[in-house]
């Protein structure tokens, strides 16, 4: 379970756009964390999901070269 401010980490190969976006449970964007333009490197994004309900989401990372999803869950 998840507090409602979590550090999201991720690695860029190479430099690309990078998107992190939380999606619930339902497909709905909740959050949108990241959308810029990064140089190779790993990078930490915070997530504050205090307003949001406890249950399952999904963080999704979208890059050039790949999209990855993981889920989150909020605990209450």
């Amino acid at each position: 379970p998840s507090e409602a401010g979590t550090l999201i980490a991720f690695t860029l190969p190479h430099a690309s756009r990078a998107l992190v976006r939380i999606y619930s449970a339902y497909g709905r964007e909740v959050a949108a964390l990241a959308d810029d333009y990064r140089e190779e490197g790993t990078y930490l994004v915070t997530f504050d999901g205090s307003q949001l309900p406890a249950g399952r989401y999904v963080c999704v990372l979208e890059t050039s070269s790949a999209t990855v999803a993981k889920e989150i869950v909020l605990s209450p």
